[in-house]
């Protein structure tokens, strides 16, 4: 007979014991389990229980379901850690245990994120014309003399000229990214808590900022970068997502009994 499949305690996030949301148990989590709480102290884990202790693979419904809960968590608590997709405990025993350990330090990030959501800013490159690669040579009198100088001799560049040509290019958009980046910091400072710079997803984009930003002064933001987007060229474009749970600004180090550890 094949041995049945055990399950596991999957988690979303911890909240204050005393802030948990009074409707989990209407919420539909990952793989449809309900959604409850495990108490801990004076912490809550929001959790629900999936059918196995497996890796979950990042689908989209999953993925979907573990952001519902998340945004319902995120609406009706003050402060929220939130935890990483595909988190599953063996137990709801390895859930208390968890809440024990990190008692302290999870109750410390509380208090940073307590009343605060994160609001995700990017700057982008969008012109086709000229593009990047051009935009950058046009901002660098030292590339454009190279071009120039390239352009008159009427010869190719050797292999080796190329190599040179694109570290430099690197280099200027290395030195662009961050002085826009302290461009954006300087200007939304007034109106976020703390931020964080993140790698750029793409050669396109100069600047990823998470900001931590007080939910009551959520529309004071959101007017700050509109107004920030006149401090760049107009070959760019400035946006802003959100708001998230905080994750740039926690650290959900999860070393109790986790499914699938030795």
């Amino acid at each position: 007979m094949a041995r049945k499949e055990e399950g596991g305690t999957y988690l979303y996030a911890v909240v204050p014991k005393a802030a948990a949301p009074e409707k989990l148990g209407e919420l539909s989590g990952v793989e449809e389990g309900k959604v409850y709480g495990i108490e801990g102290g004076e912490l809550t884990a929001v959790v629900s229980d999936v059918p196995t202790r497996e890796e979950l693979r990042p689908e989209r419904r999953l993925l979907a379901a573990h952001q519902r809960v998340l945004d319902q968590v995120i609406d009706s608590s003050p402060a929220v850690l939130p935890v990483a997709f595909g988190t599953v405990a063996e137990s709801g025993a390895g859930v208390r245990e968890l809440l024990d350990r990190y008692q302290e330090d999870f109750s410390q990030q509380m208090k940073r994120v307590e009343g605060k959501i994160e609001m995700g800013v990017r700057l982008t490159y969008r012109a086709s014309k000229p593009n990047l690669f051009e935009f950058l040579i046009a901002s660098s009198p030292e590339l454009r003399a190279e071009r120039d100088r390239a352009a008159e001799s009427g010869r190719e560049l050797t292999r080796e000229e190329k190599i040179d040509l694109g570290q430099k290019v690197d280099a200027v958009l290395g030195s662009m990214r961050d002085e826009y980046a302290e461009r954006l910091v300087q200007a939304l400072g007034d109106f976020g808590i703390d931020s964080k710079r993140n790698p750029p997803r793409n050669e396109s984009e100069l600047v990823d900022l998470a900001v931590l930003v007080p939910k009551d002064k959520r529309e004071e933001f959101e007017a700050a970068v509109e107004s920030a987007a006149a401090l760049f060229p107009d070959t760019f474009v400035l946006e802003q997502v959100g708001p998230f749970p905080p994750y740039d600004f926690v650290d959900m180090h999860l070393t109790a009994p986790m499914a699938g550890e030795a």
